[in-house]
């Protein structure tokens, strides 16, 4: 009988520490989902913030395009735009010039549409580069 009441208390004192260690378990779980969560609320904010900036930025090139007068610290960012858009529009033609020649080893020629499909379609109300060309005006 004696042994039946030792095997009674450790099968209740395994069970115990089994529970506390599940509970263990499943306070880690909860917590690892808590931090998970708040760092992807971090992320989606940041991306808010770079669309309003980004929203921000197209708006004061439109003004610029339109012959306004960049911020006064802007003048520089306004030239590094343009000189990006240059490379941009001169990187896009190397880009569609390579799509419709093909390669050297026989493979046919690359379907430029079916590339251009693959790509997110934009939202912009206005073409940021065709704002960015024109150099800043300066006030006389």
């Amino acid at each position: 009988m004696a042994s039946k009441d030792a095997l009674g208390k450790e099968l209740s004192s395994f069970f115990k520490a089994a529970v506390t260690a599940l509970e263990d378990v499943s306070e880690q779980v909860m917590q690892s989902g808590k931090a998970g969560k708040a760092t992807i609320d971090v992320q989606v904010l940041k991306r808010q913030r770079d669309k309003a900036l980004a929203k921000l930025g197209e708006l004061v090139l439109t003004h610029v395009a339109t012959g306004g007068s960049p911020p006064p610290a802007g003048e520089t960012v306004v030239a590094e735009i343009a000189t990006i858009d240059a490379q941009l529009k001169q990187a896009q033609a190397e880009a569609d010039k390579l799509f419709t020649i093909g390669d050297s080893f026989g493979a046919p020629k690359a379907d430029r549409a079916a590339a251009d499909r693959t790509q997110p379609p934009t939202d912009h109300k206005s073409d940021p580069s065709s704002a960015a060309a024109a150099p800043p005006k300066t006030p006389s």
